[in-house]
C-alpha cells in the first residue's frame, strides 16, 4: 500500500496520516468525501511509480 491519505490539522497546520490505500481511486474518493463532509483539506500521496510522489489536494470535495 503506497498511497497515503492525509488530513491537514487546523491547529498545527501539519499533515497527519489518516489511512493507506492500494488503489488511487479509492484514496481519491475517500479524500473527496471526507473533505466535503468535514470542510477541511485532505491530500493523497501516490508513491507507486515515480521517484517523486504524485500529490493531489482536495478541499470541500474538489481538487485544488
Amino acid at each position: 500500500m503506497l498511497i497515503d491519505l492525509e488530513c491537514k490539522c487546523t491547529a498545527t497546520h501539519k499533515w497527519e496520516l489518516v489511512a493507506r490505500f492500494a488503489y488511487a481511486t479509492m484514496a481519491a474518493g475517500a479524500a473527496i468525501a471526507l473533505s466535503e463532509h468535514e470542510s477541511c483539506a485532505y491530500r493523497t500521496i501516490d508513491r507507486r511509480w515515480t521517484e517523486e510522489p504524485l500529490v493531489e489536494t482536495f478541499v470541500n470535495g474538489a481538487q485544488v
